[in-house]
C-alpha cells in the first residue's frame, strides 16, 4: 500500500435499505448504483470530498475524481486531498463516509463523518482497510483493496 490513503477506491455507499437524515428509508439496488456512476461528470458539476454535511460554502478537503460500482458497492477514486485531512483520516479521526445526492441520483458531495454515525452501515473503516491491505499486498501488487476484501469475506 502506498503512504496515501487516499491513492486507492474507497467504498462510499453499498445496495440496500438505508434511512436517510429525514428519516425516509430507501431501497437501493444495483442499477440505483450504476445511475449514480453514470450521472457523474467531474467536468460539469465536480463533488468535493468535505466533512459532514455542510449546508453552504465549508471547505473542500478533496474532489471525488472518478466512481465505479464492485458487485454491491460504489467506490470512488479522490484526487487533492489536502494532506493534514489525509492525516486526521489516517488516524481514526474520520472513519465514516456518507453521500449526498442531488435529484436524479447525482453525487452532490461524499462527507466525511467523526462522531455522527452513517446512515449506511458495514463500509469498510479506514483502519481495517490500511490493515488488511498492508497484510496482504507483500503477496501481491496486482490486488486491489475490494478484490483483497472479498477474498477476506470468503474465509
Amino acid at each position: 500500500m502506498s503512504g496515501n490513503i487516499f491513492d486507492d477506491w474507497i467504498e462510499i455507499f453499498k445496495i440496500g435499505d438505508h434511512t436517510d437524515s429525514s428519516g425516509n428509508l430507501q431501497s437501493w439496488d444495483q442499477s440505483d448504483l450504476d445511475t449514480i456512476v453514470d450521472n457523474y461528470n467531474p467536468q460539469v458539476r465536480e463533488a468535493p470530498l468535505v466533512i459532514g454535511h455542510p449546508k453552504t460554502d465549508d471547505p473542500a478537503y478533496g474532489w471525488v475524481e472518478k466512481l465505479k460500482r464492485v458487485g454491491p458497492v460504489l467506490l470512488a477514486k479522490f484526487k487533492q486531498v489536502e494532506p493534514g485531512f489525509a492525516e486526521k483520516v489516517k488516524n481514526g479521526r474520520y472513519k465514516k463516509r456518507s453521500i449526498s445526492l442531488l435529484p436524479g441520483n447525482t453525487l452532490r458531495h461524499v462527507g466525511f463523518l467523526g462522531a455522527a454515525t452513517p446512515a449506511v452501515e458495514g463500509l469498510a473503516d479506514f483502519a481495517s482497510m490500511e490493515f488488511e491491505v498492508e497484510l496482504i499486498t507483500d503477496q501481491s501488487d496486482e490486488l486491489s483493496f475490494y478484490d483483497i476484501q472479498r477474498m477476506l469475506d470468503r474465509c
